[in-house]
């Protein structure tokens, strides 16, 4: 189609086109006249950032396209900045219709290069925050609402206009939904360490841990977690994601929804159908917070472009049973056991019939940290060295230091929100806080000792062996050759090492519980690490001459299987220490 120029009305032109209200067109020819290339015109309108991390976004422009054969309606797509250049065969691979197919490729790139360059001055600047939470933009931190699916029914009200004191005291009245026991103002310290992470980090490393509410069907420990979680999503069935959903949608809620509180509902090991997927996620969940970060693969081709996506949300697992996973998982977990009796349907009546009570009071929450914030930040390291030092003579293990440490600073930053609100708090209370921490800390370092997997293990196969037909050990190897079917195992003469088939002894002592009327839940995989990294048994660790960990050797004689070997002069220390 061929229109003279003269008759086209000029919005811009360059050396090989001219842009009109009707479409693009070549330059004119030596004949004087323009060939339509385009029945479309385009404006680059903003260049929008979609942060997921400080100092992270990902720029792209906006693009208005019009057509006069769209009567009137006016399209926008974007275009990643880095792919502006190609931006000519996006165009028409995604609007084809609005291309001759003849169309002058070179004048159509220089017609959207110059487009570019004119809309640069007066280009609007959008900013997309992808997850929720905390984010510094220019200078300037802020709790986003965030902009990913996962809070499309999300919302933040604004509490500028409402009484500080009156919204704190209601939101604390969360207490009497657990009469105030330990278990529920431990619960309601460690949502608050969920909005908190962030300016802690800004300070320096935090070892998150994950808290596990466990109690029998009907004990209201979901009902009471699910108030607390999420708060900020009008949609409550996005309270809790399911421990048996799938891992990618398990990761998309932990890296979409940052500074919060998370409930991860129904934990579960009692059958074979949940068992292993329960175990794997609850893995999956303990280590994306403790490390907080999740490997995310964006391109399955190129595995040197993955993107580790940020977790930073306290993270509260429910559940019936004990949790059966790795010991170093076990160390980042604080259990919470609850009965029947723990919580109150009552109280707890009142926050589910009005949600805007907790939702309006974490949103003072954030207002606080927004003013308030860097405080935290500047207070963390002498904070954590000075409770690290108090902790550390009441408990061994590192991990349960650091979890009292962060409760212990939880209820510092609370005690400055009350005071923010103009509300002053008893005493008692604020011991009642000091206790709870102690209470439950203590319970759980106390449990670790107890049940350490690989000392009820060796426990109940010291008390096995040879002590029936079935659990007989062969004096030699010698004496073991040909007559494996006889013996479980062996002892290695002048070396003080015991031989056993690790399937043998795996169920012996799950038979010996079982006998005794005690649980015994532990993975294999769990027992063989333990021992073979306490020196317990003979290996090799990953990097000692092996690509990965060796836990059993293979026998030099007979059907040479692999087997468990036990040094049994440090297994008869390890017990005898542990004991004391």
């Amino acid at each position: 189609m061929n229109a003279p120029t003269a008759t086209t009305p000029h919005l811009f032109q360059g050396t090989t086109y001219v842009a009109s209200d009707k479409g693009l067109y070549t330059a004119a020819d030596k004949n004087g006249e323009n060939q339509l290339i385009s029945s479309a015109t385009i404006h680059v309108i903003a260049l929008k950032e979609r942060w997921v991390d400080d100092g992270t976004h990902k720029d792209s422009y906006i693009l208005e396209i019009s057509c006069r054969d769209w009567h009137g309606e006016v399209k926008t797509m974007e275009i990643p900045v880095e792919k502006y250049k190609q931006a000519y065969p996006i165009l028409r691979k995604n609007f084809p219709g609005i291309f001759f197919a003849d169309a002058n490729a070179t004048a159509m790139e220089a017609y959207l290069t110059d487009t570019f360059n004119k809309s640069r001055a007066h280009m609007e600047r959008r900013i997309d925050v992808e997850p929720s939470g905390w984010m510094e933009i220019n200078g300037v931190i802020s709790y986003w609402k965030g902009c990913s699916e996962h809070c499309a029914s999300m919302d933040i009200p604004a509490v500028a206009t409402m009484r500080y004191d009156e919204i704190f005291q209601r939101g604390l009245c969360f207490l009497s939904a657990g009469k105030n026991q330990w278990q529920i103002c431990l619960i309601w310290l460690y949502a608050h360490l969920g909005y908190m992470l962030y300016w802690m980090k800004r300070s320096s490393a935090v070892s998150m841990f994950v808290l596990y509410v466990k109690g029998r069907t009907g004990s209201l420990k979901t009902s009471v977690v699910r108030e607390l979680s999420n708060v900020f999503d009008h949609d409550r069935a996005h309270a809790t994601t399911r421990m048996t959903s799938t891992r990618a949608s398990i990761a998309a809620v932990l890296s979409n929804l940052r500074d919060t509180c998370i409930c991860v509902d129904d934990y579960s090991n009692s059958s074979v159908r949940d068992s292993r997927s329960s175990e794997d996620n609850a893995e999956f969940v303990i280590r994306s917070v403790g490390d907080g970060i999740l490997p995310e693969k964006m391109n399955v081709r190129d595995f040197s472009k993955a993107v580790r996506k940020s977790v930073r949300s306290a993270v509260i697992m429910t559940g019936e049973e004990k949790l059966s996973l790795g010991a170093s998982s076990m160390l980042r977990v604080i259990e919470i056991p609850i009965d029947e009796h723990t919580f109150s349907g009552e109280a707890l009546r009142i926050f589910q019939e009005d949600s805007e009570i907790l939702r309006c009071y974490f949103a003072l929450f954030v207002q606080y940290l927004t003013e308030h914030g860097h405080e935290i930040t500047a207070a963390y390291g002498q904070l954590q060295n000075d409770y690290r030092e108090s902790y550390a003579r009441s408990y061994r293990d590192k991990r349960y230091i650091d979890a009292a440490v962060l409760l212990r600073i939880a209820k510092d930053v609370l005690s400055r929100f009350s005071a923010f609100c103009g509300v002053t708090l008893p005493e008692n209370l604020w011991q009642q806080f000091d206790d709870s921490i102690r209470i439950g800390v203590t319970h759980n370092s106390q449990e670790a000792r107890c049940q350490k997997p690989e000392l009820r293990f060796l426990i109940a196969l010291s008390e096995v062996v040879d002590m029936s037909q079935n659990s007989k050990v062969a004096d030699s190897e010698d004496c073991y050759v040909g007559n494996e079917d006889n013996f479980i195992g062996f002892r290695e003469a002048g070396n003080d090492l015991l031989w056993v088939r690790w399937d043998c002894a795996f169920n012996l002592v799950h038979a010996y519980y079982q006998r005794i009327g005690e649980p015994w839940m532990s993975k294999e995989a769990t027992i063989k690490e333990q021992l073979l990294h306490l020196g317990l048994s003979k290996g090799k660790l990953k990097g000692e001459g092996s690509t990965g960990n060796e836990y059993l050797i293979r026998a030099k004689k007979g059907k040479r299987q692999r087997m468990l070997v036990l040094r049994m002069n440090a297994v008869q220390k390890y017990i005898e220490e542990q004991e004391l």
